[in-house]
């Protein structure tokens, strides 16, 4: 199974051919998760975004570069959407048919981190 998480963050551009640089808000990250025989991948893909300048060769489409603060909120959270993953996976397991309320996810996530650290 190969769950797909969507986020943004701040992040610059600059294009080569150019030189024009710009900052967004939006800088779309997609995370693509799949769990297979108990082991976990997290593959991370960055979209670039196109120089708004007229270019006179193809689309000139640039690379995202972010800062490591923005960076770490971004994998915060990417690890949190994990772990209440997996822990409503093991509740489910564990009592079927069971719903699983966000404040029990929450509560157990802080529990394992503490255990983790």
């Amino acid at each position: 199974m190969i769950e797909k998480i969507l986020a943004s963050s701040f992040a610059r551009f600059h294009c080569s051919t150019c030189h024009n640089s710009w900052a967004s808000a939006k800088a779309l990250i997609i995370f693509n998760m799949k769990l297979q025989n108990g082991v976990g991948e997290v593959k991370v893909r960055f979209f670039k975004q196109q120089c708004r300048r007229s270019h006179l060769a193809e689309a000139n489409f640039v690379e995202p570069v972010f800062d490591e603060e923005n960076i770490k909120q971004v994998l915060n959270h990417l690890m949190a959407k994990i772990s209440n993953t997996v822990i409503v996976k093991v509740l489910e397991i564990a009592q079927p048919g069971m719903k699983v309320m966000s404040k029990c996810r929450d509560h157990m996530r802080k529990s394992i981190a503490k255990l983790a650290s």
